[in-house]
């Protein structure tokens, strides 16, 4: 399900720039330096192309992530109804008491 994300998010961003690409971040689950590689090709403010990229991300991704321009960078952050619905793929563990061993 998180790959699928990625994968979504990598579309998205290849509208942009064929070779666009995103990260694992600790700041945000996913993030994206594309802005800055634009900047320098079309001259302009790397803060102002991840504005328009935002504005411009498809609607249906933003049910499974949010989006945010950060200082030129794009952060990608997993929604509650991303969680909502991968949480019942998770299997049910069952913890049980191990033997004690001495």
């Amino acid at each position: 399900m998180l790959s699928n994300i990625k994968t979504r998010i990598l579309s998205e961003l290849r509208k942009f720039d064929k070779n666009a690409s995103c990260e694992f971040s600790e700041h945000c689950d996913f993030t994206s330096t594309l802005a800055f590689k634009l900047a320098k090709k079309q001259n302009k403010n790397p803060a102002n192309i991840a504005e328009e990229i935002v504005h411009k991300i498809s609607y249906d991704l933003k049910d499974a992530v949010k989006v945010k321009a950060v200082n030129g960078y794009l952060n990608f952050y997993l929604t509650d109804k991303f969680y909502s619905e991968i949480l019942p793929e998770i299997p049910d563990f069952k913890f049980e008491k191990q033997e004690k061993i001495i």
